[in-house]
């Protein structure tokens, strides 16, 4: 329960944050080869720690917005990986609030948070988030 509260909190505090349009789609070069680095990882070397640790260095450096969402997405999945389910929706998080996102990238982000709590057998919050989900793909319609 106090997990849920706390995550509960992150939302409502990213609900209120104000939008601004993202209008970057690339990353630096510098942040772009730490990125892949820390994909190969992950996905090819099957290293979550070290995909870890890659996205560490890029999670604490400057990013723009463009590849602070992809790192983001990118530290859910290696917090997945690890078993750590409420870190990974906590990456997740503002990424639904996030105004510059699309309706439809948001309802995904709610979603994959939802099936998240759902693994993590919180069906409350998982029901709750898949719920979210729906809500805001309609507001895109």
């Amino acid at each position: 329960m106090k997990h849920f509260i706390t995550l509960s909190t992150f939302a409502f505090a990213g609900l209120c944050a104000e939008a601004q349009a993202c209008t970057v789609n690339s990353f630096s070069s510098k942040n772009g080869a730490i990125y892949l680095e820390a994909e190969t990882a992950l996905l090819q070397e099957h290293d979550p720690q070290e995909a870890l640790a890659l996205s560490d260095t890029l999670f604490s450096s400057e990013l723009n917005c463009y590849e602070r969402q992809a790192v983001r997405k990118l530290r859910a999945a290696i917090y997945v990986e690890l078993g750590e389910h409420t870190n990974a929706a906590m990456m997740l998080i503002p990424l639904v609030s996030d105004k510059s996102l699309s309706a439809s990238e948001r309802s995904t982000q709610a979603h994959n948070i939802g099936q998240i709590f759902l693994a993590a057998g919180d069906e409350k919050a998982g029901s709750k988030w898949l719920k979210m989900s729906k809500d805001i793909a309609s507001e895109g319609n």
